[in-house]
């Protein structure tokens, strides 16, 4: 095993707070969607997850940016969580390019909210 992922299992506190807003906190393309959490106002701002992007594919880094263009600041969790990932098949990424291209529209056009998203399923709108 790499010696990072071996630092990766460690769990310090003091050190954790102090990463918290130092460790990749600019680089919001490091974000998966297997290790975000977020406050439900903010997910409502951006309309949550783009229903636009289908198939497997960077969903989740585009809505990252979102909601760092609408003003969410970015926390890491180095030394404070453990992250497991389930298994699951490959899926298709045939629609990978797009979404490649939505990722890039909301960057060039800093663009905070998505059209098709959460708000059509809330009973009361932001």
């Amino acid at each position: 095993m790499p010696l990072g992922y071996a630092l990766n299992s460690l769990r310090i506190g003091p050190l954790r707070s102090y990463f918290a807003t130092r460790y990749h906190v600019d680089d919001i393309q490091r974000l998966r969607g297997s290790n975000m959490a977020f406050w439900r106002s903010d997910v409502v701002r951006v309309n949550g997850f783009n229903e636009d992007l289908v198939q497997w594919g960077h969903e989740d880094a585009e809505f990252a940016l979102r909601l760092y263009n609408s003003g969410v600041q970015k926390r890491a969790l180095k030394f404070g969580g453990v992250q497991y990932h389930i298994y699951h098949k490959p899926q298709s990424t045939a629609n990978e390019q797009s979404h490649y291209d939505a990722i890039k529209n909301v960057v060039e056009y800093k663009i905070s909210r998505c059209e098709n998203g959460i708000d059509k399923y809330l009973t009361s709108k932001p």
